[in-house]
Parts: structure tokens; sequence; C-alpha cells
């Protein structure tokens, strides 16, 4: 720990401080962090700042039996290139000279940083964003949609877990089998854990299904707040399903002492872009 008399403008942390503090940080936000659990991780380079890729526009032609001799088919399909900026997520934090003084790294500016960005990133990777991507999310871009029976506010066991069913049965018709994950808002949790006093089950229970059967729908159950209440996502993982394209996983910049405010204060901040 610095003393009083090295508590002066732009002083740095001294190293093992420093570690503790953006360890703190690095931990706090990934326990968070849930959008990216559904997804594929692909790395670029730093220096990227636009990612591109093609999507197909049609489907393939199915693949043809050949006969002794003849041509082999070549694929003919329609495609549009893609191209998204990678977004740069951050927030600052502040630790006040009397807490770090009291040997309290871990301040309230700290810990809501990092709610914030793990937050943020989820809501850029389910619902986008307003002035940089413009298209939309994870939920505009599924394949697929269904409305609830009910609102499941209301709706009984038995309502909800059709309602997935119903989901996961069309997912099932584009050729993407499970295991499926559901993400869903905190606020939905409460009606997954309905209770079916005849059937004696939860939803949580007829989704997962006996231990050791086939039968059941959901393997994962994932609560994020970057996902709208009343919204439900279920998709399975895969290259070819989604990515989360990286220049620069989350990074934390060592902070430095202002003197004029008695604190020091640091960055936090991660570049990506869902795709």
């Amino acid at each position: 720990m610095l003393t009083l008399e090295q508590l002066r403008n732009d002083a740095t942390l001294p190293e093992e401080e420093w570690q503790l503090i953006r360890d703190g940080i690095i931990l706090a936000v990934r326990e968070r962090l849930v959008g990216r659990r559904i997804m594929n991780i692909r790395q670029v380079a730093p220096s990227i700042q636009e990612y591109g890729y093609d999507r197909m526009k049609s489907e393939m032609a199915d693949a043809a039996v050949v006969a002794k001799g003849g041509d082999f088919p070549r694929d003919i399909y329609d495609t549009e290139r893609v191209k998204l900026q990678i977004l740069k997520i951050g927030d600052g934090f502040t630790i006040p000279r009397e807490d770090y003084l009291a040997g309290q790294l871990r301040t309230v500016s700290l810990e809501q940083m990092t709610r914030r960005l793990a937050e943020k990133e989820d809501k850029i990777i389910f619902e986008g964003d307003a002035d940089f991507l413009a298209a939309g999310g994870a939920l505009d871009y599924a394949g697929n949609s269904t409305t609830a029976a009910a609102s499941w506010d209301t709706a009984t066991v038995l309502q909800i877990y059709d309602d997935v069913r119903d989901i996961t049965g069309k997912i099932e018709q584009d050729k993407f089998l499970g295991p499926y994950m559901m993400v869903v808002h905190a606020n939905e949790m409460k009606n997954l854990r309905k209770y079916d006093t005849t059937a004696q089950t939860t939803v949580m229970q007829l989704l997962f299904g006996p231990e050791g059967d086939l039968s059941d729908l959901i393997s994962e159950v994932l609560v994020s707040y970057g996902i709208t209440d009343g919204n439900a996502l279920v998709t399975t993982v895969g290259r070819d399903i989604s990515e989360l394209v990286v220049a620069e996983d989350l990074t934390v910049e060592q902070p430095v002492y202002m003197a004029r405010q008695q604190r020091w204060e640091g960055n936090a901040y991660e570049r990506l872009v869902p795709v």
C-alpha cells in the first residue's frame, strides 16, 4: 500500500494490489456472463475493427447419387456479405482515497461496474443495440418463434411445458437437434418453479425429464438480466448457430491516482460483436 506522501497525481498502484483488483474484476464479470455460454467464441486480432462473413440466402441442394464415371454436382446457392462493426463495451470505476487507505479495494463503484459490463454484453447478444447493432440480437435472428398459450405468470405447469415443447419441435424440424439450452429473465424463473399438485411436478422437472431418461427437452436453464422479461430463448450451440467474435476480451486498465478528486480511476473494456 502506498503511503500518504505517495498518493500524488498519476501515481500507480503497487503490482500486488493492481493484480488483486484486476483478477477480482475479471472473475466477477465472467461469473455473470450468460450470453457467451450459448455461443461459439471466435478470437480475432485486436487490430480488427470490422468483421465480415458470408450468409446463405437459400438452402443447399441435397447430395446426389453419382453414377460410375458421372459428374459430381456443384453447390449452387446464394450468399450475401454481412459486415459488422466490432463494438467496444466499457465502463469506469473509482476507489476513493479513504477506501484505499482502509484496504477496501472492492468498492461499490467497482462492484456496480462489473454488473453493468456483464449485463451490457448480454443485452447486446440477446437484443442488439439501437445505435450500433440495430438489426437486433439472438432474439431477432432466431429462426423460429412461438407465442405462449398464456402469460407464464398465469399459465399452468403443463401449458408452460407445452410452450417449450412446441418451440423445440420447430427447431428439430430445421434439423438442429439438442441438447437445448434455455435463457430466461430472472422474473421467469419463478414460473419455471411452479408446482402442479395433481401431477406432483414442477415445470423444471418436466423440462429436464427423469434422470437417465432421453425425454428431456432442456439440458440447462440460464438466467440473464440482458434478456427482456416475457421472452425466452431456446437454442443449441455450434459454429453454424451463432458466434461471438472477440477482438479483445475483458481488459482492465491499471488505475491512476487523481489528486484533485482524491481517488483512483480505472477503466475496463472488451471489444466484440455477436454474429
